[in-house]
């Protein structure tokens, strides 16, 4: 018998990292989502437009480039609709995905991420209090300040070379400098550094390795009520 709800999910690292804390999450690609749906009869499968960008499995679905994902994803959502359970819909990418617009309708629930808190239809992955709470803190914290932040290794070079001058620089007095995945426009890669040559935070240290430090700066988030 099931003691966790089980997610087939169309997924960016963080939201999966997220609610594995309360779900059993299964990552599907689009080679292996029908045998995954099959065999894990999902109570819901979650799908993510942040995880449709430019480079991932996924890419450009219901875009008339991708009519293979696209038939594969609505095959997935048939499936599950016949196993009695749901397909939900988050918009959480920077960038619309206009090829979804149709294929909405055929989702049982669509929720938009940021969306003020007196909206019903708002999506946030929260906090886990597992991850996050001050219970198992450190005693004491590393004075060395650490910096996390994404970039486009695609910008300007100019921009880039300039940038990476600089943390370089800064580096030599004691600054730490850890890219975040969720901020920077490429992929991982094999080495688990960035172009730059800085290692990747990745989702699942980040609370460790923030709870650690006595100076973080990382890019700025905004709450769903709207508040940076």
């Amino acid at each position: 018998p099931r003691t966790r709800p089980v997610i087939a999910g169309i997924l960016t690292d963080s939201t999966a990292g997220a609610l594995t804390c309360d779900a059993t999450v299964n990552r599907i690609n689009p080679n292996d989502a029908r045998v995954i749906v099959e065999r894990t009869e999902p109570d819901i499968l979650l799908v993510e437009t942040a995880a449709l960008g430019a480079g991932r499995p996924w890419a450009f679905v219901g875009d008339p480039s991708a009519t293979d994902r696209t038939a594969r994803l609505m095959e997935l959502i048939d499936l599950v609709h016949a196993l009695g359970n749901a397909a939900v819909l988050v918009r959480d990418a920077f960038q619309p995905v206009p090829g979804l617009i149709p294929l909405e309708p055929r989702f049982d629930l669509v929720l938009d991420a940021g969306a003020p808190t007196s909206q019903d239809r708002a999506w946030s992955r929260g906090v886990q209090l597992a991850r996050f709470h001050p219970l198992n803190a450190p005693a004491s914290r590393d004075r060395v300040p650490l910096l996390v932040g994404g970039w486009s290794t695609r910008g300007p070079v100019a921009l880039r070379g300039a940038t990476a001058a600089a943390l370089a620089a800064f580096e030599q007095y004691g600054l730490e400098v850890r890219a975040d995945p969720d901020g920077a426009v490429d992929e991982l890669d094999s080495m688990g550094l960035t172009s730059d040559g800085w290692p990747w935070l990745t989702w699942r240290d980040a609370p460790a390795v923030y709870r650690a430090r006595a100076v973080a700066v990382a890019s700025p988030f905004t709450v769903p009520d709207g508040v940076g």
